[in-house]
């Protein structure tokens, strides 16, 4: 595993900073099960697009994607979901699935 760009500190700032107006990965082409994706941020497979977290509870923060793995086939401009990729466990994945329960993701933000 190569080493992250930020610590696991500075990313559950910036999750906990981004929670109202997050940045969603979208997938810029076909993503196929049993792919891992290395950065999300600046990635030729993703890219990111601003929701509000109240609206689309269980998306994926672009910013928790490194070397994360495809469970299911993404298409073109779909938005990831918690449930389309195996995101390893961090402090910053920890503060983010606290903060998809408080606005009602429930058991999918695991």
């Amino acid at each position: 595993m190569r080493k992250a760009r930020f610590t696991d500190e500075q990313m559950v700032a910036i999750i906990r900073e981004a929670d109202r107006e997050p940045v969603s990965a979208v997938a810029k082409r076909t993503l196929w099960p049993g792919e891992r994706i290395r950065r999300g941020i600046g990635s030729f497979e993703l890219r990111g697009e601003a929701v509000s977290i109240a609206a689309n509870p269980h998306h994926l923060p672009i910013g928790l994607v490194d070397d994360g793995v495809v469970r299911r086939r993404v298409d073109p401009g779909q938005r990831l979901s918690l449930d389309d990729m195996e995101i390893p466990e961090s402090p910053a994945f920890a503060a983010w699935r606290a903060i998809a329960q408080a606005v009602g993701a429930g058991d999918r933000a695991r």
